[in-house]
């Protein structure tokens, strides 16, 4: 994924949390969200939309 890809979801998933994250907090969420997901699809699991409910604090 390129810079301007993670950029563009750290704005997002402020906007869907409604606050400001810090960039590190974001991005040690971000990489531990991505490897919940990709156990969870090596598992089998359903994952189209984990990785944001996770960002966003919902899962």
């Amino acid at each position: 994924m390129n810079d301007s890809a993670i950029i563009l979801d750290y704005i997002y998933i402020c906007e869907r949390r409604g606050e400001l994250l810090d960039l590190g907090d974001f991005l040690e969420l971000w990489f531990s969200a991505n490897a919940i997901a990709e156990d969870a699809c090596l598992n089998g699991e359903p994952t189209p939309d984990l990785i944001d409910r996770i960002l966003a604090g919902e899962a």
